[in-house]
Order: structure tokens, then C-alpha cells, then sequence
């Protein structure tokens, strides 16, 4: 991914998290900011289901800081946009023109709660 910083004016280098490159039918890949953080997100085949990826990158520039927040594997899920994440750890997910708040450290790994 190419930055560029305003104060000095010079383009940089920022690498993904390496498991992005290894989703086989990757159908896109985004970057977003949250709470003055990087996440980058993307949606793709795996093991035959269409899954979304979210991760944060919790030190800026330091590719080992990524840190993958969770994952959603569902037969029919193709563009979720990740649209806010809380304090509380709670990210408010788009798709299909609802609303879904996902709770990270839910005991069954992440709880997804729709609402309109």
C-alpha cells in the first residue's frame, strides 16, 4: 500500500497483513481509519464460503503490529463495509442495506447482532 505524508511531502510504503495475500479468490481488499488506527478488511473463497477479515494495525508502520480482529464466514456474505469501531471493542458493520454490530471477545469468538 502506498502513503504519503503532508508534512514532509514523501510517499512511503505500508505492507498488508500477510495473510491477505494468502486468501485464494480475493474479490477486494480496503483500508479504512478507526479510532486513529489502520484497519485494513477484505472479502474472499475460503474453504468454499465467502469470508470477511477484519484487521487493525495498532502500531502505524510496523507491518508485525497488524493484528486481525475477526473473521465472518457466511454462503452468502459479498460486500460488508465496516462503517465505526467503539471504545468498547464493538465494530458497526454495512451490508445489504442493514446494520450489524460485531462484539469482539464474545466466548463463541465474535457476536453478530443485526439490527435496522
Amino acid at each position: 500500500m502506498i502513503s504519503f505524508n503532508i508534512s514532509n511531502e514523501v510517499y512511503g510504503e505500508i505492507s498488508l497483513p500477510k495473510e491477505i495475500c494468502n486468501i485464494s479468490n480475493v474479490n477486494y481488499v480496503r483500508c479504512v481509519v478507526f479510532e486513529g488506527m489502520l484497519c485494513a478488511y477484505c472479502n474472499g473463497q475460503e474453504g468454499g464460503l465467502n469470508t470477511f477479515k477484519l484487521w487493525v494495525m495498532k502500531d502505524y508502520g510496523v507491518k508485525e503490529s497488524w493484528t486481525k480482529l475477526f473473521t465472518i464466514r457466511k454462503t452468502h456474505i459479498f460486500f460488508v463495509i465496516p462503517v465505526d469501531m467503539f471504545a468498547d471493542g464493538e465494530v458497526l458493520l454495512y451490508y445489504q442495506e442493514d446494520f450489524f454490530i460485531v462484539t469482539l471477545g464474545h466466548p463463541k469468538d465474535s457476536m453478530i447482532v443485526a439490527f435496522k
